[in-house]
């Protein structure tokens, strides 16, 4: 699930993975842009269900930015998306 925190620490819910969708088992940790987009990778799903790219925007909707294609194409690195 993604989600947020208020000030006053109430939780809401933006997205909840499910296992039909772009994507599945997100594992690592989300990045920020400046206009509220938060991006993620998932360690199962999309296309090839080897993992996706993802973006939720700050009203909740996900976008699969891209899905991993096996060893070459990346697949199972969900785990690895790194801030720089």
């Amino acid at each position: 699930m993604v989600f947020k925190l208020d000030g006053d620490g109430k939780e809401t819910a933006l997205y909840k993975f499910n296992v039909n969708s772009g994507g599945c088992y997100p594992e690592a940790l989300l990045v920020g842009d400046g206009a509220g987009n938060l991006y993620g990778t998932t360690y199962e799903g999309g296309e090839y269900d080897l993992g996706t790219v993802f973006k939720v925007d700050k009203t909740g909707n996900e976008t699969v930015l891209h899905s991993f294609a096996g060893p070459v194409g990346g697949g199972g690195m969900g785990r690895t998306l790194i801030p720089v």
